[in-house]
C-alpha cells in the first residue's frame, strides 16, 4: 500500500501541465512528456445529442495572459457543452459520470481549482 501522496505509484497518475506563473497567468511546463492515447477516451468526451444543455453562466477565470490563448480558452468553453456538465457534476459532488460517456475516470479523481 502507498504510504503517502509522494509514493512513486501515485506520482505517474497526476500531472499538472499548466503551472501558475507570476500574477495568476499560466505557463506550460517545458520538457515534460505527456503521452495521450486517442483510443483511451474513445471520443466519449465529445458532446452528445442526448446531453442536457449546460448552464454556462459561471465560467472559470481565464488563466491566460496572452490574448490569443485567452481567446482560444473562451472559444473552447463556449464550444464544449460536456465540459460544463462534467464541471457541474464535480462541483455538485455527484457520485459518478454517466456510464454512456465512457470516461476512463471517476468523479472522485476530479477536482476544480477556483
Amino acid at each position: 500500500m502507498p504510504q503517502d501522496a509522494q509514493d512513486e505509484r501515485f506520482m505517474g497518475r497526476c500531472f499538472q501541465l499548466l503551472k501558475a506563473a507570476q500574477g495568476r497567468a499560466l505557463r506550460v511546463e517545458r520538457g515534460a512528456a505527456v503521452a495521450v492515447r486517442a483510443s483511451f477516451v474513445k471520443n466519449d468526451d465529445q458532446d452528445g445529442e442526448t446531453n442536457d444543455v449546460a448552464d454556462k453562466s459561471d465560467p472559470p477565470e481565464n488563466p491566460f495572459a496572452d490574448v490569443p490563448l485567452r481567446d482560444l480558452w473562451d472559444q473552447g468553453l463556449e464550444a464544449n457543452n460536456r465540459y460544463w456538465l462534467i464541471r457541474k457534476m464535480v462541483l455538485d459532488g455527484e457520485r459518478q459520470f454517466p456510464s454512456q460517456w465512457g470516461l476512463p475516470i471517476s468523479i472522485s479523481e476530479c477536482s476544480i481549482d477556483e
